[in-house]
């Protein structure tokens, strides 16, 4: 989900909600998912993911790979296609929120 007014310059990863100016990766859509019928696991397998993507102070390809590790992560659909995505972007994806010193 993509709030409005946001310039998108990179890839929106799947399953995840940006926003503001610039536009940040603000956090995983788990009520758009939950309306869906994601089941619950699922949720928390794709959560996971992106904390490494976005929190875990990893850069991209390095999170990539951790999650390419972990088995219990890769045997989630959901948490696949969010690897795929990730590793076939061009431009990159959208960059999370910078902290605040």
């Amino acid at each position: 989900m993509v709030g409005g007014g946001s310039g998108i310059g990179k890839d929106v990863p799947p399953y995840s909600l940006v926003g503001s100016r610039p536009t940040i990766w603000e956090g995983l859509n788990s009520v758009g998912l939950r309306r869906r019928g994601f089941s619950k696991e699922a949720i928390e397998a794709v959560d996971r993911a992106y904390h490494l993507i976005y929190r875990s102070g990893l850069n991209t390809t390095q999170a990539l790979d951790r999650i390419r590790a972990d088995a219990t992560l890769m045997a989630v659909a959901e948490v696949q296609k969010v690897v795929d995505f990730v590793a076939a972007s061009k431009r990159g994806i959208i960059p999370p929120p910078r902290l605040k010193h």
